[in-house]
C-alpha cells in the first residue's frame, strides 16, 4: 500500500528511482520510491516533458504524473522541500552511482539533475 510522502517517518529513504523517456533525450518523468522504518512505502514523480501542463510539478502517489493516484504538490510546499532535499542526496551519494558504472548511468545522472532542477521553472 503507498501512503502520502508526507505521512512517511522522518528517516524515509529512497529505495529506488527510475526515469520514464517522453520525446527528446532528457525530457519525460523521474519517479522515486521511498520507505520508512514503518516499511510504510511512498511514491514521488517529477514531470518533465515537453509539452505538459504540469512541467516541472513535483507528485505525490505515482509513478507518472498521468496516473489517477498523482497527486501535484504545491509549488514551494514543505512536501515539496523534503523531495527536493531527498532527491539531492541520494544524487550526492557516490555509492548510487559507483555501483552500476557504464555509460547508461552516466545519462542517467545528467538527467536526473536537470530534472530535479527544473522543478517550479516551467509552471
Amino acid at each position: 500500500m503507498l501512503y502520502p510522502f508526507a505521512s512517511l517517518l522522518p528517516d524515509r529513504a529512497i529505495v529506488l528511482v527510475d526515469w520514464y523517456t517522453h520525446g527528446e533525450f532528457g525530457r519525460g518523468v523521474l519517479w522515486a520510491a521511498f520507505e520508512d522504518s514503518a516499511g510504510s512505502r511512498a511514491q514521488v514523480c517529477i514531470d518533465n516533458c515537453v509539452d505538459s501542463s504540469t512541467r516541472g510539478r513535483v507528485f505525490d502517489g505515482a509513478r507518472h504524473p498521468r496516473h489517477t493516484d498523482a497527486t501535484p504538490i504545491e509549488l514551494g510546499d514543505e512536501i515539496e522541500g523534503h523531495v527536493v532535499a531527498a532527491l539531492s542526496s541520494w544524487c550526492d551519494d557516490p555509492a548510487n552511482w559507483h555501483s552500476h558504472g557504464g555509460p547508461y548511468w552516466d545519462d542517467f545522472k545528467e538527467i536526473f539533475i536537470k530534472t530535479v532542477l527544473c522543478i517550479g521553472s516551467h509552471s
